[in-house]
């Protein structure tokens, strides 16, 4: 048996509770939430930036998302910017809840593209069962993101984003 105040392993005799845990429900959830946002935070940095430099490696990949009027390498450039910007600003925690609202509106903005592809006789996603997924993932992430913002706007402060101006 361990005896003393402190078993040098974070634990006391009195407290078995590691220093620094939380030891409330309302502790464990912040720190679930802070979890999940830097979780959050890091998969949706991680699918722009990814995406950015995939329009730059394999533009021809995009290609059958690209509605015929709008030439292919326009398309490419400007995702790969949008996208290249709001992986960043994601990244930053002081402009996290802008990227995090970035991130929503360039989905909400695809949508129709996605929808479109649907229609198709032949998605681009090779079914239209995975066109059906992929509509379906896209707004989870567009909930992720706005859940994000929120999340982004109560720990910095929207009010910290607009007093920088």
């Amino acid at each position: 048996m361990i005896t003393g105040s402190n078993t040098g392993l974070g634990f006391s005799s009195t407290n078995p509770t590691p220093r620094g845990q939380p030891t409330t429900p309302t502790e464990v959830l912040h720190k679930m939430k802070k979890t999940m946002t830097y979780l959050a935070t890091g998969f949706f940095a991680l699918i722009m930036i990814g995406g950015a430099i995939a329009h730059v490696v394999n533009p021809d990949f995009y290609a059958p998302l690209v509605p015929a009027p709008i030439p292919l390498w326009l398309a490419n450039v400007t995702s790969t910017i949008a996208e290249g910007i709001i992986g960043v600003l994601l990244i930053i925690p002081r402009t996290r809840r802008i990227g995090a609202l970035a991130f929503a509106a360039l989905l909400v903005a695809l949508t129709p593209i996605h929808i479109w592809d649907l229609l198709k006789d032949q998605p681009a996603v090779g079914s239209h069962a995975a066109a059906v997924v992929r509509l379906i993932v896209q707004a989870v992430f567009i909930a992720g993101g706005l859940w994000l913002a929120r999340r982004a706007g109560s720990q910095h402060g929207a009010s910290s984003v607009a007093r920088a101006d």
